[in-house]
């Protein structure tokens, strides 16, 4: 289960993500989060894959909950920059608290990425200012 940093609760910031293996841009639409199940961990999440982010074939338990995964490549230099959630467990998929899930289901560990806020017109981008499906102004697709 992720959730948001305690000072980003309200409109977190959005980062530009990068495999930190080979600078690959593998998302515009990165958010901050901690993991429930360890508020240690740095992770960042995305609500849209992009064609930079490969998902293998083979689902696993995810190490600290109940939740199935399957792990996330770079697609330029195939390294391991993260995960993503196919089936939530109970506690994970919100547990009824109402309180933990942004509803983004792609993780990206935060040694796997290199992470720089996102900027518009010179001043930080807040994911409330984002569009719902992803697609930039100016663009014809999605990110």
């Amino acid at each position: 289960r992720n959730g948001l940093p305690p000072g980003d609760l309200a409109d977190p910031l959005v980062y530009i993500l990068r495999c930190s293996h080979c600078e690959t841009e593998l998302t515009r639409r990165g958010m901050r989060v901690w993991l429930c199940a360890d508020s240690t961990t740095r992770l960042f999440s995305t609500d849209i894959p992009t064609e930079a982010l490969v998902e293998e074939a083979c689902a696993k338990s995810a190490p600290l909950c109940h939740c199935r995964i399957r792990d996330v490549s770079c697609s330029s230099c195939r390294g391991t920059v993260g995960y993503h959630v196919i089936a939530a467990c109970f506690a994970c998929d919100d547990g009824g608290e109402g309180d933990g899930n942004n509803g983004h289901y792609w993780l990206l560990h935060g040694e796997g990425v290199a992470a720089a806020p996102r900027e518009r017109r010179g001043r930080r981008l807040l994911w409330s200012e984002l569009p719902y499906n992803g697609v930039e102004e100016g663009e014809e697709g999605g990110e």
